[in-house]
């Protein structure tokens, strides 16, 4: 059945997102509304598609913003129009995962929360450090930035523990480590974030400072022309100066 639907879901992806949603955004793009009206039926049309076939309702939201992404002509309007419905729906979904966790077990279990949470971190951390070093070829400093910012577990492990406790594999206990344990995840990367701004301090300002859109540049005498004086042209971070070429004839001046 699993495959079944999953491959129903495919064909109705394939045929929507490269046949049907281009002719349909471009018929409607003269109006914004009738425009995001379009995407969240798309939105609750998967969704609804894919709890009927016995498939998660997440991957169903997941498959319709692929469709949507498919007409690039398209998908930079439509994202702009559904931020505010995205940030809504993102606000009620941490609020209600939030009212899950009881305080009196977090302080009962912050022995065992703040193990599992430094040994989710440290691993995820460790794992992508390793993997931009070495396989992208990052230096360190940008490597481990990047895998800072990768250490968090994912806030779709709301959803899974959700998922788990309804479909009774997971314990109550259990449940609630889950929980826990994600959401000191989302609050450590900040304060690791700024740990490492200042262990880091000179990466960093190097990654925020503007490049100069031309390369160094460095003349000699032209030996065709022997009345020509060569200028250095010195290219600075913020700014770059433009060389001026000087004859020995007054009359004759060229910048």
């Amino acid at each position: 059945n699993f495959v079944i639907g999953f491959l129903l879901m495919t064909l109705v992806a394939g045929t929507g997102g490269w046949f049907l949603l281009p002719a349909i955004f471009s018929w409607l793009t003269s109006s914004k509304e009738l425009l995001l009206l379009a995407a969240i039926c798309v939105m609750m049309t998967m969704l609804k598609l894919t709890e009927y076939l016995g498939l998660s309702m997440e991957l169903g939201c997941f498959v319709a913003g692929l469709m949507v992404s498919v007409t690039p002509e398209h998908t930079g309007r439509i994202i702009h129009l559904v931020e505010p419905i995205r940030d809504l729906f993102g606000c009620i979904f941490f609020v209600t995962m939030g009212l899950h966790i009881y305080p009196s077990f977090l302080l009962s279990q912050v022995g065992g929360l703040l193990t599992l949470t430094a040994m989710v971190v440290s691993a995820k951390y460790l794992t992508a450090l390793a993997l931009f070093r070495f396989y992208f070829a990052y230096d360190w400093p940008s490597a481990s930035l990047v895998a800072l910012g990768l250490s968090q577990v994912s806030e779709f492990a709301f959803v899974l523990a959700s998922h788990g406790r309804q479909m009774g594999m997971i314990s109550r206990e259990g449940y609630f480590l889950l929980l826990g344990t994600t959401a000191l995840s989302f609050l450590s990367t900040p304060i690791l974030w700024k740990i490492s701004k200042r262990l880091l301090p000179v990466q960093i300002e190097r990654e925020r400072a503007p490049r100069s859109p031309l390369p160094p540049v460095v003349c000699s005498r032209n030996n065709s022309d022997p009345d020509l004086l060569a200028v250095s042209v010195n290219t600075h971070a913020k700014s770059s100066t433009t060389s001026k070429i000087h004859s020995k004839d007054p009359a004759t001046h060229t910048t």
